[in-house]
Parts: C-alpha cells; structure tokens; sequence
C-alpha cells in the first residue's frame, strides 16, 4: 500500500546509516518495503578516527511498477520494463587491508583515443591525490610540506609516490601508532582519487620517512629472527603488525631455503610465524 500524492516515483537520499536513508525515503515516497526497489549506492564511510573523510550513506529508492488488470485485453505493443545497468567488474586486486572503491555509473560519452585517455588520467589521478593529502594535513589542523617523490603512473608497479614532511610532533600525530594513522591516510587518499578516475590508483603515502625507515628495520627482523630458527630449530612468532607489515616479512624471507613464513591470528592480533623449512 503507498501513499505518494505528489507522483514521485524515484528518490535519492543521504543519512549517517543504510537504514536511516532508506527510511528517510520510504517516508518521502509514502510507500513501503515490499513496493519498492532499493539500492545502496554507497555505504557511507567514518573517515579518519571517525572525524576526517567521514561519509553518509547514500541509497536509491524507486517505486515497483503497479500492474493493472484490464477487463477486455487488447493487443498492444508491450511497455519496455526499465532494467537496471548491472555492476561493472570489480577493480584489479588490491593490498592486503585495502578497500576497493564503489561501482561507478556506465558514461555515455564517447571514449577518448587510448593514448590521450592515459595520459589525462595518470596526471588527474597525481594531482587529485596530492590535493586530498594537502587537504587532510590540513583538516586535522597540522602544518606540513607534502610533495611529491614520485609522480607516477598509480599502477602497481609505478605508483604515485607522496612524501610528507615537518616539524616532528605534527608529523608523529600523522602517523600513529605503528604506521596506523598514516595508513588510514593513505587509505583514504586512494579511496578519494579512485571515485574521481572511475579506475584504482596505487598511491603510497611517506610521512618523515617512517615507511622507509620501518621497512628497512622490519627486513633487519627478518633475517635476525629467520637465523635464530636456523640455530635453534624452533618456530618464532612475531609481534602483531598490520597487513603492509606482514607483507615485507613473507617478503623478506620467501626466498630463504631454510625457513617459511605464515601470518596466523585474527583482526589485530594478526602475526606472522617464522617456522624452520621441512
């Protein structure tokens, strides 16, 4: 049953949840559940400690067409039933910890020859990220040069580098403890410039040079722990450490003929192992 005098049959609405926005709609269609269709174009986003990047909800409601028994059917040409686009094919395969960004509508604009495509898209794709880090560092009310250290292509193997620089306090807020701050940051950034591209785009954030340094000291570990189970034949499990952390230790060590390395654990207890090869 609805009620929906002004003849709306489609709405679009914002709220802090999925189920506020659709029950938001519902009230602006006068209608129900079961007599309409709803899609959930974005599930909203708390941003950065729940404060930076913070995002609503946003869904889509359309009333189900009615269908309407007449007494003495006619032939009549039959009504093109509006069918919804399905969803484009996910985005190519992600960091470990790392969302992909959201279906994007289809464009009825006509493509772009390859060659320029490219090119426009790798200098959006710099140039809106440097912008959504300027503007982060910004918003959390801290003063810092951000440049780039390589302005590359956001592939995976040619990403676009940023290096964050500063007085020493300011850059130890941005990034938190053991790196957590600055990969929300670099999470967010790469969420912000995806929506814009329509494509992912590999962007690796640097703030003071903590990624550098910690990676060098994470390989150092590496080998230190990966020759204790060479002398002792025991297995060692490292500290807990996030998705990127891990990644450099299986790194490290995969190639190591006497060891193997495993990641065991769940959320943020999550650790890797470093076991003797049999």
């Amino acid at each position: 049953m609805t009620n929906n005098p002004n003849g709306v049959a489609k709405v679009e609405v914002k709220a802090s949840t999925v189920s506020e926005a659709i029950q938001k709609g519902l009230i602006q269609l006068g209608a129900t559940r079961d007599n309409v269709k709803i899609e959930v174009l974005s599930e909203g986003s708390r941003g950065i400690l729940g404060l930076i990047g913070a995002e609503e909800a946003h869904v889509r409601l359309r009333l189900r067409r009615p269908r309407v028994r007449q007494a003495e059917p006619e032939p009549e040409v039959p009504d093109v039933e509006e069918v919804e686009a399905p969803a484009p094919p996910p985005p190519p395969p992600r960091g470990e910890g790392e969302a992909p960004p959201e279906p994007l509508e289809e464009s009825v604009q006509e493509p772009e020859p390859a060659a320029v495509e490219t090119v426009e898209k790798e200098i959006d794709a710099a140039d809106d990220a440097i912008e959504a880090v300027r503007n982060l560092v910004k918003k959390v009310g801290l003063s810092a040069d951000v440049e780039f250290r390589q302005r590359g292509q956001g592939t995976s193997e040619v990403p676009v580098i940023i290096d964050v620089t500063g007085d020493d306090d300011d850059l130890g807020a941005l990034i938190g403890h053991q790196g957590s701050t600055l990969q929300a940051m670099q999470y967010l950034t790469r969420l912000i410039v995806s929506r814009k591209t329509h494509e992912w785009t590999n962007i690796v954030i640097d703030v003071g040079g903590y990624r550098q340094r910690r990676e060098q000291s994470l390989r150092e570990l590496a080998q230190r722990m990966a020759d204790r189970v060479r002398e002792n034949g025991r297995p060692i499990s490292l500290e807990p450490m996030p998705p990127n952390e891990r990644r450099i230790i299986h790194i490290t060590l995969r190639a190591d003929p006497d060891v193997t390395t495993r990641s065991v654990g769940q959320d943020d207890n999550r650790k890797v192992t470093i076991r003797p090869q049999r």
